[in-house]
């Protein structure tokens, strides 16, 4: 659950108390973040947005790190935290054993996308991948319009932002 043309930042190391509790601080990015905990590998991580002085509460277990968390501080940290989910509900059971719950999770997510196109959450769904498989793929003429959204979004909106040079330049 990676992407290809994402900028996660990855969260080098955190100290954790007796409790497994940790804070974590860093200057307020420039633009809208996504950030990667990882736990051991990188099978066992948590991917939330960062946008200006957001305060998140993470809260896991570490045999279940990664997939039985909850995030809480901002909606699209919520949204994320969602997506994440049901894309992970899908990547164990197959996209093709999934069938129409893979089709609604992608309305779904183009519903959010064209909600706010310019948000670093859109920026997050057209990179999702379920296992190796993107769920909006630029070989597909009806994702490329979803994609293309989003980089008309950030390229009217965000102009600034270092992801808008990619979007444009891929879409």
């Amino acid at each position: 659950q990676s992407s290809i043309n994402g900028r996660w930042i990855v969260i080098d190391t955190v100290s954790v108390n007796d409790n497994g509790g940790f804070d974590y601080q860093r200057q307020a990015p420039r633009f809208p973040e996504i950030y990667r905990l990882v736990l051991d590998d990188i099978d066992n991580a948590i991917y939330f947005p960062i946008d200006s002085l957001e305060h998140l509460t993470i809260n896991s277990s570490k045999e279940n790190f990664g997939t039985a968390y909850t995030l809480e501080g901002s909606e699209q940290a919520v949204n994320m935290m969602n997506i994440d989910k049901k894309a992970q509900a899908i990547t164990r059971k197959g996209i093709a054993a999934a069938g129409a719950e893979y089709v609604e999770f992608k309305k779904e997510l183009v519903g959010q996308i064209l909600a706010n196109p310019s948000s670093i959450l859109a920026y997050y769904i057209i990179n999702k991948h379920i296992g190796d498989v993107p769920v909006f793929s630029p070989a597909d003429k009806n994702d490329v319009r979803i994609i293309g959204a989003v980089a008309n979004a950030y390229n009217a909106f965000k102009p600034n932002d270092p992801r808008t040079k990619l979007l444009v330049a891929t879409f």
